[in-house]
C-alpha cells in the first residue's frame, strides 16, 4: 500500500522493517526506516505516515478477514542506528587497546 497507493512524497523512500501485532490483533507497531536518513526527513516521514493512518487502516480492514482491525502505530526503527553505534564503540575500544599495547 505504501509503495503503490500512497502518493504523499513524505513517505517515499522508506522501508518497512518489521510489524509487531498484539495477540488480540487490536494494535500493530509498524517499524520503518528511511533509505536516506536525517532528522528533518524522519519528522516528515512520521507526519506522512500519521496522515495516511486512517486510509491504511481501512485498506487493511478490506484485505483482512479478522474480527479486529489493528490500530497502526508507526515507529522509526533504530536497530541499524544502534548497531552502527555499537560498531563504532567496539572499533574505538579496539583501536584504543591497540594503541596501549603499542606504547608498552
Amino acid at each position: 500500500l505504501l509503495l503503490t497507493d500512497i502518493q504523499d512524497p513524505r513517505v517515499e523512500g522508506i522501508e518497512i522493517t518489521d510489524v509487531e501485532v498484539t495477540p488480540d490483533l487490536k494494535h500493530a507497531s509498524v517499524y520503518y526506516m528511511p533509505l536516506h536518513d536525517d532528522e528533518e526527513r524522519r519528522e516528515a516521514i512520521q507526519e506522512g505516515l500519521e496522515h495516511a493512518r486512517g486510509y491504511l487502516r481501512r485498506e487493511v480492514a478490506e484485505r483482512l478477514d479478522t474480527k479486529y482491525v489493528p490500530e497502526l502505530d508507526f515507529q522509526f526503527d533504530e536497530t541499524i542506528e544502534r548497531a552502527r553505534r555499537i560498531e563504532t564503540i567496539l572499533s574505538d575500544v579496539e583501536t584504543g587497546e591497540g594503541e596501549d599495547d603499542a606504547s608498552s
